[in-house]
């Protein structure tokens, strides 16, 4: 796929699945070729309890992929503290679009420009609709994260 489609292999760490911390996910990268890019996820890292930054640090040039997602703090924390699965928190709002939680996305912004990243940049929320309506929801993030591009 690589060689005849210029498809790109990306691992996605992910929060509460097999790869969840800074940890997890070096070991993972430290046993895998160049060839395994890595799916920056702003979202997962920080639910996790780290800095997405310290993927970009260690990753960068691994990095083919990003979801922009945010955290709502008070939400994580029930989650953490009444150890509720990947679902209950999602299903209580623990994530949200770009601009509506507690993530800076500056350093995303930093890392496109100064590292010449062409790759996707995807706005995710893993909400209930019903709760966050997603043409409201996009048209945030987009003038968020248009805002934290041009700054």
């Amino acid at each position: 796929m690589a060689g005849e489609y210029d498809v790109k292999l990306a691992y996605h760490h992910h929060l509460m699945m097999v790869a969840e911390t800074f940890d997890d996910i070096s070991d993972i990268f430290g046993k895998t070729g160049r060839e395994t890019g890595l799916l920056l996820d702003t979202g997962h890292a920080v639910a996790a309890g780290f800095n997405y930054t310290h993927l970009i640090d260690r990753f960068g040039d691994r990095i083919v992929h990003i979801h922009l997602k945010d955290v709502r703090g008070p939400v994580l924390h029930d989650v953490r503290a009444g150890d509720l699965s990947f679902n209950a928190g999602v299903r209580n709002g623990m994530f949200t679009v770009p601009g509506d939680g507690l993530i800076d996305f500056g350093p995303i912004a930093r890392f496109v420009r100064d590292h010449g990243y062409r790759g996707w940049l995807v706005v995710e929320a893993e909400q209930d609709p019903a709760l966050a309506p997603p043409r409201p929801a996009a048209a945030s993030a987009f003038d968020h994260i248009r805002g934290v591009f041009a700054d």
